[in-house]
């Protein structure tokens, strides 16, 4: 899924009750995913042009 709305549009209906059920609040959920999904696009860009693209190139990494 490339959007990050599209993948909260099919997590979250997973994430929610499963973050009730552990008693954390809905926030905390949804805090979690974005984190999760902002760290792996640092990790693993998707695409060329991207900010990571520039130090590849670059030589630093």
């Amino acid at each position: 899924m490339p959007s990050a709305s599209g993948q909260k549009m099919v997590s979250m209906p997973v994430m929610v009750p499963l973050a009730d059920v552990l008693e954390i609040t809905r926030q905390t959920a949804v805090l979690a995913f974005n984190t999760g999904y902002e760290f792996s696009n640092m990790m693993i860009p998707a695409k060329r042009g991207t900010y990571s693209d520039r130090w590849y190139s670059s030589g630093i990494v």
